[in-house]
């Protein structure tokens, strides 16, 4: 196989018997060679446990430690290494290659798996490069056994800064394979998800994992001030109280509490979308106050209405609970430059309200920028914006068979200030906390594991 858009310059290359191998066993191996091209991610930590390495062999000009990998916190594409014990050679003082063997039974058939990774020292660069990768294994499938064998050999190599190494230096780690009867496997290699993930991760960046599965809570409270009521029974047309109440002093305090489930998915290493369900419980508490002309007119001939003087009321006190079942997607654009981090989240969500009998659309923009600690935790402040139809519609079923519809409206609050922490825990697991601040106060807690 040679492919360089995906090897990242090395050309590994399958040798089989054109006449012999099946359409089955070539299947077989381009997964094969999909799987083990994983190591060649970078991982994001030391994957070898370092209290088992010890050394088994001094001899004359050569030392052989060996190691065995984590148990725990292994990344998902390199889960293969938990069976694989590392031996490491040195000859004369210097790096020549490091083995790997499975000392327990890996899956799909493989047996006998050994990888030889080859380096070379290159001091112009500090350090070692990989000169060449060769692997073999016993493959069981579909009750026959074939061989499997491939060759990678570095063909060219970048410095840390981004420079292309002079060819010089490479002279002797480029081989060809001559005089062999090989069958060319077309194969895409590396993780479907994110797209665009692995060079963004061979670039430095830590990405999240791919696919996440959260719960989370949201409170919220804000002070709302009408601007319009009008009410109709049955089919006939509205009526507005306008004119008879003191809008400008009649006001709500509303607070909503949401319990939602969410699922996400990075699709590039920049784009998030995600899917969101849940349930919510909203209370309203206020006043509407009478109109001073309206409420005197009462005073003086509310009694041909049986309204006595003292009856009438400065205000029309208001308190009632409203359920509602959420559900919605959205999406999230991110990016960063070192530690510091820059993301827009947008989300369109509907709120059916079960007693009101009417269904609220809400647009919801979160502009955030982040500051990643030292110690793996997210610093974020900026803004939310809710956007939604501030004219809440709707119908009421009396006892007597009458329904009575209902329209208020309310003067909208867009934008409040958010803060918030983010903090991954053991690789799969996942918090943040966010606080909103201004005309509309909120907290938002999320617990969330990702694979």
């Amino acid at each position: 196989i040679y492919d360089p858009k995906y090897t990242d310059g090395m050309d590994i290359r399958i040798v089989v018997d054109a006449d012999k191998i099946s359409k089955k066993e070539t299947k077989y191996l381009k997964d094969l060679v999909k799987r083990n091209h994983h190591f060649s991610r970078m991982s994001r930590h030391y994957l070898y446990n370092e209290s088992t390495l010890k050394l088994v062999k001094n001899e004359d000009s050569e030392v052989v430690f060996e190691y065995y990998y984590q148990k725990k916190d292994i990344e998902p594409h390199l889960k293969v290494i938990k069976r694989l014990k590392g031996e490491i050679y040195f000859k004369n003082g210097e790096l020549e290659y490091v083995v790997l063997r499975n000392y327990k039974s890996l899956k799909k058939g493989v047996k006998n798996y050994e990888r030889k990774v080859f380096f070379e020292h290159i001091p112009e660069l500090g350090g070692h490069i990989v000169k060449s990768i060769e692997e073999t294994a016993d493959v069981e499938k579909g009750g026959d056994t074939f061989n499997y064998h491939s060759i990678s050999y570095t063909s060219e190599y970048k410095s840390p800064n981004g420079e292309l190494v002079p060819p010089k230096y490479l002279d002797d780690a480029v081989r060809t394979i001559n005089n062999e009867i090989s069958d060319t496997l077309s194969v895409k290699l590396g993780w479907v998800l994110p797209l665009l993930g692995k060079p963004a991760t061979k670039l430095g960046y830590k990405l999240p994992r791919p696919v996440g599965l959260n719960i989370f809570s949201h409170f919220q409270t804000q002070h709302m001030e009408f601007t319009d009521l009008s009410v109709a029974m049955n089919d006939e047309e509205h009526i507005s109280f306008a004119d008879l109440l003191a809008l400008d002093q009649s006001s709500v305090n509303q607070s909503s509490f949401m319990t939602m489930a969410k699922a996400d998915v990075w699709i590039f290493p920049f784009l998030n979308i995600m899917g969101i369900y849940g349930t919510g419980q909203n209370s309203i508490e206020g006043s509407l106050y009478l109109d001073e002309e309206f409420k005197q007119a009462l005073i003086d001939y509310g009694w041909l209405l049986g309204i006595a003087k003292e009856d009438v009321p400065d205000q029309i006190d208001i308190k009632t609970g409203v359920s509602s079942q959420l559900y919605g997607g959205g999406l999230t654009v991110a990016g960063g430059v070192g530690d510091f981090n820059i993301s827009l989240n947008y989300q369109l969500m509907f709120a059916k309200m079960v007693e009101a009998n009417t269904v609220n659309t809400a647009n919801v923009f979160t502009p955030m920028i982040g500051y990643m600690t030292p110690f793996g935790m997210n610093i974020m402040l900026g803004a939310q914006g809710q956007f939604y139809d501030t004219r809440i519609k709707g119908y009421i079923d009396l006892d007597d068979g009458q329904r009575l519809h209902y329209n208020v409206n309310f003067k909208p609050i867009r934008w409040n200030g958010m803060v918030g922490i983010y903090k991954g825990f053991a690789k799969h697991w996942e918090i943040a906390l966010q606080g909103g601040f201004g005309d509309r106060e909120s907290v938002t807690a999320v617990f969330g594991y990702r694979f």
